[in-house]
């Protein structure tokens, strides 16, 4: 069964938006803005800290030989 959605957008696209009261969407939306700027900052150092963290692991001597080793995996069913 197929419905075709087309009339009832269009319809809804000419419908009037309701107007807000003075101030509401623009607090919200400040509100909004500064918390995508927070975890932004957030996603951001964590993303430095780990790069970071990575360089030291590549300089950290293992113990062992770690040139000319294979590895690999088994997945038993």
């Amino acid at each position: 069964m197929r419905v075709d959605l087309t009339p009832a957008l269009k319809e809804a696209a000419s419908l009037p938006v309701p107007a807000m009261p003075a101030g509401a969407g623009s607090i919200s939306g400040n509100v909004l803005v500064v918390a995508q700027v927070a975890l932004t900052v957030v996603v951001l150092v964590g993303a430095g800290l780990l790069v970071h963290t990575l360089q030291n692991l590549k300089r950290i001597d293992p113990g062992f030989d770690s040139n000319n080793v294979l590895n690999f995996g088994v997945d038993p069913p």
